[in-house]
């Protein structure tokens, strides 16, 4: 039974937990819950692949620790599993023979497993890194019933803009749905529904069950309750790095991004997820790009 380390117990780590147990091909351990955690060597030692989980703006630190802990990450497989950010973080951990990768699910993960979700089912995770960990990660993805779709290191900040526009702001597009819908209610025509008339497009194809969990998400929960994504934690690297990105190579997406994100941010205060400081920081943030 291979043996595979989470560093990160959070919303995705998990829900990659869990799956990975459901498989009875992997042995989960250790899981370490918070990148600040104290590490044992000793409990590294029979792992041959390690994820890192954390908040992206916690990996660089995760990644200090295996280090400083003198882990020997001698041809150990090593992931992390942000969407904006390519494998450069790990970089270091490549001086220590380690093979370096991303490892991102597209998929929207709202609220910490207690259980096995299904929500890695069906699913695409975004590849980057070594050929070593492409290899590793098409063998994980497979066990999990993923399906790979891999990536060129400088196109896994535009496909983050997909997932986010696919995801987060969708949940801002049904705001928007939901005070029009409460306006028709209000002049008397009650009974209207949305109904879901997406086409199964090939490139659809993987955004779809990001977007469907979404969909759920929003049905169960309500529009608020299913925001996630960079605004909603705050995430002001990975919200400039879009930001900057769209302004460089695709100007015309640029104000719908914008526009979507300053309701996402409206939405985050209301979710209270962002207080009114850092809500007026991303408020800046997006105004320079106006």
């Amino acid at each position: 039974m291979i043996q595979i380390a989470i560093i990160g117990f959070g919303k995705l780590g998990s829900h990659l937990y869990h799956s990975l147990i459901r498989t009875r091909k992997f042995e989960v351990r250790p899981v370490i819950r918070h990148s600040s955690t104290k590490m044992d060597a000793k409990d590294f030692k029979k792992c041959r692949t390690i994820f890192i989980c954390t908040e992206d703006s916690a990996i660089t630190s995760a990644a200090d620790s295996l280090l400083e802990k003198k882990i020997d990450l001698k041809d150990k497989y090593i992931f992390h599993t942000s969407g904006a950010h390519s494998s450069d973080l790990l970089l270091p951990l490549k001086k220590a023979s380690a093979f370096i990768g991303s490892f991102h699910p597209v998929q929207t993960f709202d609220s910490i497993a207690s259980r096995f979700s299904g929500r890695f089912k069906n699913i695409y995770i975004v590849l980057e890194g070594s050929p070593g960990c492409i290899h590793e990660g098409r063998s994980i993805a497979k066990a999990l019933g993923s399906r790979v779709l891999e990536l060129s290191r400088e196109n896994k900040v535009l496909h983050h803009i997909c997932c986010v526009f696919a995801s987060n702001y969708l949940a801002s597009h049904f705001s928007q749905v939901e005070k029009i819908t409460q306006l028709i209610r209000k002049i008397g025509q009650s009974k209207k529904r949305l109904k879901n008339g997406f086409n199964n497009l090939n490139f659809f194809d993987i955004y779809k069950p990001l977007t469907e969990q979404t969909l759920n998400n929003i049905r169960e929960k309500g529009i608020i309750n299913s925001l996630t994504g960079p605004i909603e934690r705050n995430d002001t690297v990975t919200v400039q790095l879009h930001l900057e990105t769209l302004a460089k190579d695709l100007r015309e997406v640029l104000p719908f991004y914008v526009l979507m994100g300053i309701e996402a941010i409206e939405l985050a205060v209301r979710k209270k997820s962002l207080n009114q400081f850092e809500a007026n920081k991303l408020m800046e943030l997006m105004n320079r790009y106006m």
